[in-house]
């Protein structure tokens, strides 16, 4: 599964935060790093290994943390587009633990987040929380009612009908196919906060495992679950609209497809050895597969897509064996490498979460490990660059 790959990056980058660093003329900006008190890793107050940022309303950044804070639960945290550093929130387990890849900001005001862990019966949380820090509360606890475990951290979605809707790696009631259950895609209605499943991956033609949920501009979710890219509507209508399988890389990574400014749908096949940009209309025509990026071979994970005013389109890689990872950008055109800028290890190392463009027209973004704290081991940072 996904997070077998996640952890056998998060288990390997013990090694290449000892390796040497890659010069570069343009690097990110450190605007905050993360710090513990030991060089394990076990004392990290403000929290360890920064997940996904979001630009609220407000005009700052919202983010959580995987581990750390007062329990080493994760935290969740608010920086400033200065790097001012507030933390926020500390999970503790029976709230949940190790919070997902991102939050989404509702028309309630608040902000709302998973848990891969924790809650009522330990398999994670929907949670929401005050942009403030206060009445932090418990939306949904997921069950074990599907399947032996149910893995979740996924990203969430806003939909325009005001809901959120997000999907699950595990879960869902074919067992016999999937181990831990193919995945669910589901809706939590705001205000009221009712969670409903809409739909179960069946694992066979649907695929399983189904990615992050982008809104097209047809109405529609688009995600990729195995070698599939689907769609699915808002009452859970789920239509498989091209396979990937063609490209002739196992599966897709990269948290599933963005839609670019000519209507079609991006996202990046991946397989450790070979990574690629594909192309493909929201009916399922068109696939089209780019040159093969040598740069992005072995790479271990790849994040989301983010195409810029200019039509560029920017990823984050998490890390080539013996380096710290680095952000790239590509030609939507041509799928051409345009710039790679790595990571030193002092400004940051591994950054696994997409990176999200801020009003001020800048990229900003985390990543796992590294950084120069004041004080301390650094535990990851979050960064901000001009493009």
């Amino acid at each position: 599964m996904k997070r077998t790959r996640r952890l056998a990056f998060l288990f390997g980058l013990s090694a290449i935060l000892c390796a040497p660093a890659n010069a570069s003329n343009s690097q990110p900006t450190q605007l905050f790093a993360f710090s513990c008190t030991d060089n394990r890793f076990q004392d990290c107050p403000q929290g360890l290994e920064p997940q996904a940022l979001l630009q609220a309303s407000d005009g700052n950044f919202y983010g959580a943390t995987s581990r750390g804070g007062s329990q080493n639960l994760g935290t969740i945290f608010r920086v400033t587009p200065s790097g001012k550093f507030t933390p926020l929130f500390s999970f503790s387990g029976t709230n949940g633990s190790s919070p997902g890849q991102t939050m989404v900001e509702a028309a309630d005001g608040n902000l709302y987040g998973t848990t891969e862990f924790g809650g009522e019966f330990s398999t994670g949380v929907v949670f929401k929380i005050a942009k403030n820090g206060s009445g932090f509360r418990i939306v949904h606890s997921f069950e074990k009612k599907f399947a032996v475990e149910f893995f979740f951290g996924e990203y969430l979605t806003l939909g325009g009908d005001g809901n959120i809707y997000g999907s699950s790696v595990g879960g869902g009631l074919n067992v016999a196919v999937c181990q831990y259950g193919c995945g669910t895609i589901f809706r939590i209605n705001i205000p009221s906060g009712q969670f409903l499943t809409i739909h179960q991956l069946n694992g066979i033609s649907e695929g399983s495992e189904p990615s992050a949920l982008i809104q097209a501009s047809d109405g529609n979710f688009y995600g990729t679950a195995g070698t599939n890219l689907f769609r699915v509507s808002s009452t859970g209508k789920f239509t498989v609209v091209g396979s990937l399988s063609a490209l002739g890389i196992p599966y897709p990574g990269g948290g599933g497809v963005i839609q670019a400014s000519n209507g079609n749908l991006f996202g990046m096949m991946d397989n450790v050895n070979q990574a690629l940009l594909f192309e493909i209309a929201l009916d399922g025509s068109g696939l089209q597969a780019f040159p093969e990026i040598s740069a992005l071979q072995n790479s271990i994970t790849l994040s989301k897509l983010l195409q810029t005013a200019d039509g560029n389109l920017w990823l984050a890689q998490a890390a080539i064996l013996g380096q710290n990872g680095a952000i790239m950008s590509l030609s939507s055109r041509s799928g051409l490498l345009l710039q790679n800028i790595p990571f030193n290890l002092a400004d940051g190392s591994g950054p696994m979460a997409p990176l999200v463009q801020g009003v001020d027209g800048n990229l900003y973004g985390t990543t796992l490990f590294g950084g120069t704290p004041s004080s301390g081991t650094g535990a990851g940072v979050v960064f901000r660059f001009t493009p």
